[in-house]
């Protein structure tokens, strides 16, 4: 093989992968950002549930793992209306 005919393959190696080094540092960052974009708006989306909860007055209280919300004694008449429903099908 000639000289120059390596020197340009190895050129264009060198270049390829450079190319998908700075390909594979994007996206990564990329990633990332979004992670932590999506952190950010789970947070805020938390933030505001908790506030419109507050604000209409819901008993709102966590028991093993699980939020209960008691609205009222419609909401309960409807929660055990389900629960019995679902029980005796």
């Amino acid at each position: 093989m000639q000289t120059g005919r390596k020197v340009i393959l190895l050129t264009m190696l060198l270049f390829a992968v450079s190319v998908a080094a700075a390909g594979l540092y994007t996206l990564h960052s990329i990633r990332v950002e979004a992670y932590h974009q999506a952190g950010l708006d789970l947070e805020r989306r938390l933030q505001t549930f908790w506030e419109l909860a507050v604000a209409k007055g819901a008993f709102l209280d966590r028991y093993n793992h699980l939020l209960l919300a008691l609205l009222g004694p419609v909401a309960f008449l409807s929660a055990v209306s389900v629960i019995l429903y679902l029980a005796f099908r």
